[in-house]
């Protein structure tokens, strides 16, 4: 979370440590079966003297998968 030391992490994220990405499943063509999984949560978030400023960091993710084609 260190690049968040400056921040102050506004609702649903203020005061935690631990920030939930909701994954997505899309199939792999010719993948039998085999999925790859995507998401991306905004964080909102405050800076600045007293908080005034305010700002929303996106934060994304991604698991692809490499299926070997048979020879």
């Amino acid at each position: 979370m260190e690049i968040f030391d400056d921040l102050t992490l506004r609702a649903p994220f203020g005061g935690s440590k631990t920030i939930v990405i909701p994954l997505k499943e899309e199939p792999i063509i010719d993948g039998g079966g085999a999925m790859n999984y995507y998401g991306s949560v905004p964080i909102p978030f405050t800076f600045g003297p007293n908080g005034q400023f305010k700002g929303t960091a996106f934060l994304s993710y991604s698991v692809t998968r490499k299926v070997v084609k048979p020879k």
